[in-house]
């Protein structure tokens, strides 16, 4: 106690929070999450948050447990099939001052919609990489609505039934494609300009020459 320990850092820390991705809790609640801790006083600043077309954020709460989300309320509630445009302006900062990245894009949220048959296709599927290399499958949300993965499953019915559920708070939107690999970085390295975001870390089902499915609950 009062002694410096392993958090003592000499370098100051220059990044700017990032807010990484928003998703609905309900109609009119929204949590965010940021790629570090914010300053509480800061964060709480409703009118920092801006959402397009307009919804009027009536409170912005630090989550006590973790510094890194922040929970909205709304006064509007979200219509389903809208996809919202969230900024953040610069008065939001990190406990060392930092504020929001002036150039980070939008991020985009809205009510998610049960998937049908035929909403998400499956785009590619590299089954047999090169040695050392990884597979995955790639997807395309080809409707109209916003699909949340939370309860989404990824299977294979080739031999069997292998089905594994996705279980991520993230949300596929209208023309997005995904690709589900147990190596995001290898797939990184070896296809150009892939957007970092669209990779997601999945172990299985397992990968052989068979079908692969999303489905929706």
């Amino acid at each position: 106690p009062g002694a410096p320990n392993a958090s003592l850092r000499t370098d100051p820390d220059l990044n700017p929070p990032v807010l990484v991705a928003a998703f609905p809790e309900s109609s009119t609640q929204l949590s965010l999450e940021f790629s570090e801790g914010l300053d509480k006083t800061t964060a709480a600043v409703a009118s920092s948050y801006l959402l397009s077309p307009a919804r009027t954020v009536l409170s912005a709460t630090l989550d006590p447990g973790n510094r890194r989300k922040v929970n909205l309320q709304l006064a509007e509630a979200l219509e389903a099939g809208i996809v919202y445009q969230l900024t953040v302006n610069q008065y939001v900062t990190d406990c060392s001052n930092n504020p929001v990245g002036i150039k980070q894009d939008p991020i985009r949220v809205g009510l998610p919609q049960k998937p049908e048959r035929g909403d998400v296709l499956a785009n590619e599927v590299l089954c047999n990489p090169l040695p050392y290399g990884s597979r995955f499958v790639e997807f395309v949300n080809g409707s109209n609505k916003i699909i949340s993965l939370e309860k989404c499953y990824l299977a294979n019915f080739n031999n069997g039934a292998d089905v594994q559920p996705l279980q991520l708070r993230r949300l596929f939107f209208p023309g997005e494609f995904l690709v589900f690999t147990s190596n995001p970085s290898d797939i990184a390295s070896k296809f150009d300009s892939i957007n970092s975001n669209q990779l997601i870390l999945l172990s299985g089902p397992s990968y052989s020459d068979g079908a692969y499915i999303v489905t929706g609950k």
